[in-house]
């Protein structure tokens, strides 16, 4: 079997934390955290949950503090009594919008050390240059206020007092603690992946000025680019002084991209060095591919081709046949041999007669007498669910009433993209509209709203922008506004009329979205008003703008999923239940964090039912050039929006349905559960919010002759118990995992 070689690139990185049977051979260092919201005095300021915007790449647990945005008199205090005396720099971690629109100036005992600014501004909490050097000597008081210029809320998050010039602060999600530290000399200089899908290793270089008396443990975790659990790697090892080179096997791992965690540990578990890569296996002469690039395949796909190619012309010589099979849980195919009669094969497999579940694929180019020349593979899913196959009507009227959002008189469920055009493949994958911003002028959002027409998709026009608004000081341009108004409202693909995006959270001004509103009313009475917030805070206040409301809120990886029913429980509060409301769910992530899993984005989806949403839309298709933590990028999740689509197109009765008068309560706590009544059925929606399996009762206050319970988009029927006071049914719940149950009305008596 020839080696499939691949390298990731070099670094060194020194973290050295814990105490060892090592000298200390270098300085001590401090580095002292301080919680932006655990201040002496303040004043014109205010808390937010961190948890209110994941796209600000907030930490754990906490909150932000928020200046009186433009009071240049609102401050914050500190008392740096407990740290050490001696020389520090000051890093403050805000929102990192361009300086001075969102900065603060930081003054030690009234002295001032200089205004914040970012080396990459960006929508998100980062950590600003170092401000400084200052000594610190005695009484010192540290003071954070607004800059003169300042637009924008910063959003203090954290702040970092630290005697080590060259230390950069980890910027990903976590609880900061103030620590001192020693150089104790140990780096991890390389990491190299070197082999094949079979036979393949990890040479792992470190650095060491001294011995490391305790065994050490390094672990390397290897997470697959298409999803599926991480696998994980561990070997124990002595370090001796000086270079120290480690092979960790790193057998079954398929041809795919991985991101790669390694992990230097003591037998005491203080950590020594780490480093996050990525890194991928790549055959250098077969590949093997799915037709298209599929992952997961709805139940009346008719893309069920497999293509198998070899590259190598030398293999394709030698190679006499090709064998492969399909293995599932419930199901295995036979091992198959097709002749090799060219340097490229292909293989058509019919996935009809596969029952739904999870697949992995093995391919293997073999010579006459059977050996194995190369080998690939490959894995996908079936669901249980159809694609979506459905026609939208030329929009005469779009209405809101009854606290629902109708077409042409017609109840209707948004299933919207962010960022993608009205491009043929978002029609295929089950989307009904996207949002058309126009790249910032008239004749683009109309061009958006003509390719969204032409693939039979709706178009949320998109206002917000510097064609019609020309900033907080000039407001809009209420001719530009008027003209594009009345161009686009009788467009035939025209859904809603959509202003900022989350103009609670980038200092949009209400009265101007107020004024916007105003003249749309004036000049169209066919189509609403969609307004898209993140801060909950302004949810009451900013709700009023539109006709319908959505939020955004994106948890994972490091936020429970319940935010979501969270943030649209309190949406829903805000709006006094009388408006639509929806959800913009997570299919983006910032570049140091990963996306969310289909499951989890699934179980999002579901709650977002369960809490009243009737807008399901998802953020984003793509981003910047260079930009790959988006749909665009990952095949694994952009394929089963097909099936999640085809999901919410079956349920859109259901999810407009009224609240049964029958109620369910569950067992479990971490299972969100809620009954709605639709054409003569109880339905029954449960979700498991953990990444654990669990085992859930459903206690509905019902009696009667049911007897079974249908689970929709499974082959599954369960059976019901009675009680004197509820008909309980239990079910397995997988991590993330959602049920819906189905229970005949007629059969129950409440």
């Amino acid at each position: 079997m020839k080696a499939a070689g691949t390298f990731i690139r070099s670094f060194v990185l020194v973290i050295l934390l814990g105490q060892q049977a090592m000298p200390a051979v270098g300085p001590e260092w401090n580095y002292y955290f301080i919680e932006a919201e655990n201040h002496q005095s303040s004043n014109k300021t205010d808390f937010r949950d961190e948890g209110f915007t994941i796209w600000m790449g907030h930490p754990s647990g906490g909150r932000t503090v928020i200046f009186d945005e433009g009071n240049l008199s609102a401050h914050l205090t500190y008392d740096l009594s407990e740290l050490k005396d001696g020389d520090y720099v000051l890093l403050v971690r805000h929102l990192a919008v361009a300086k001075p629109q969102a900065s603060v100036e930081a003054l030690v005992n009234d002295v001032s050390l200089g205004v914040t600014d970012f080396a990459k501004t960006e929508t998100a909490l980062t950590w600003s240059k170092r401000l400084g050097p200052f000594k610190k000597a005695g009484p010192t008081v540290l003071t954070l206020k607004l800059a003169e210029g300042n637009r924008q809320a910063p959003y203090v998050d954290v702040l970092l007092l630290t005697n080590d010039l060259n230390f950069t602060p980890d910027n990903e999600d976590q609880d900061f603690m103030s620590f001192s530290r020693q150089d104790l000399g140990v780096a991890i200089t390389s990491a190299d992946f070197a082999g094949n899908a079979d036979e393949g290793h990890l040479t792992v270089g470190v650095q060491a000025r001294g011995n490391i008396a305790a065994p050490c443990t390094l672990s390397a975790v290897c997470k697959e680019k298409a999803k599926f659990l991480p696998t994980r790697f561990e070997k124990t090892v002595a370090l001796k002084q000086g270079a120290n080179k480690i092979v960790l096997p790193c057998p079954g791992l398929l041809q795919d991209d991985y991101s790669l965690g390694i992990r230097l540990r003591t037998s005491s578990n203080v950590l020594l060095a780490e480093e996050n890569q990525l890194f991928a296996i790549r055959a250098e002469d077969f590949t093997f591919t799915m037709t298209p690039d599929q992952y997961f395949y709805a139940n009346n796909d008719s893309r069920g081709g497999l293509k198998i190619k070899i590259n190598n012309p030398a293999v394709a010589r030698d190679a006499e046949y090709f064998a492969f099979r399909i293995l599932g849980v419930k199901w295995k195919s036979r091992r198959t041999r097709v002749p090799v009669e060219s340097a490229a094969a292909r293989f058509e497999f019919d996935l009809a007669p596969l029952p739904p579940g999870p697949y992995r694929v093995e391919a293997q180019a073999l010579d006459g007498e059977d050996r194995i020349l190369t080998s690939g593979g490959g894995r996908f899913q079936k669901a249980n669910v159809a694609s979506v196959t459905e026609t939208l009507e030329d929009i005469q009227q779009v209405s809101v009433r009854d606290n629902r959002l109708f077409v042409n008189g017609k109840p209707f469920v948004v299933r919207k993209l962010y960022h993608a055009g009205g491009a043929a493949a978002v029609k295929a994958q089950g989307f009904n509209a996207v949002d058309c911003w126009g790249g910032e002028t008239l004749e683009g959002v109309a061009r958006m709203l003509d390719e969204a027409h032409t693939n039979n998709l709706y178009g949320c026009a998109v206002l917000g922008h510097g064609y019609f608004y020309k900033g907080v000081d000039k407001g809009w341009d209420r001719v530009a506004l008027t003209a594009g108004i009345n161009k686009l409202k009788n467009h035939p693909a025209l859904l809603t009329w959509e202003l900022f995006d989350e103009p609670d959270a980038t200092g949009i001004p209400i009265k101007f979205l107020l004024e916007a509103v105003k003249l749309i009313k004036e000049l169209d009475s066919n189509h609403p008003v969609l307004v898209n917030l993140v801060c909950y805070p302004k949810f009451k206040e900013y709700g009023g703008a539109g006709d319908i409301v959505t939020m955004d809120n994106y948890p994972v990886p490091s936020q429970p999923v319940t935010e979501v029913s969270l943030f649209l429980d309190r949406l829903a509060a805000a709006v006094d239940s009388k408006k639509p409301i929806g959800a913009a769910l997570q299919t983006w992530s910032l570049p140091n964090q990963r996306m969310p899993t289909p499951e989890e984005l699934r179980c999002m989806t579901y709650l977002a039912i369960n809490h009243r949403a009737q807008v399901f839309a998802y953020y984003s298709y793509q981003e910047s050039p260079g930009y790959t933590h988006c749909l665009q990028f990952q095949p694994a999740l952009w394929s089963y929006m097909r099936c999640l689509n085809a999901e919410l197109c079956a349920l859109q009765d259901l999810i407009t349905a009224t609240e049964s008068p029958i109620k369910v309560t569950s067992s479990h706590p971490a299972v969100d559960v809620v009954a709605r009544s639709f054409n003569g059925q109880l339905h029954v929606i449960a979700v498991n919010t953990t990444n654990q399996t669990v085992e859930v009762t459903l206690a509905m206050d019902a009696r009667g002759k049911a007897e079974r319970s249908a689970a929709l988009f499974t082959e599954k029927t369960y059976r019901l118990k009675r009680n004197e006071k509820s008909l309980n049914l239990t079910d397995i719940l997988a991590p993330f995992d959602a049920r819906v149950f189905k229970i005949p009305m007629e059969k129950l008596e409440h």
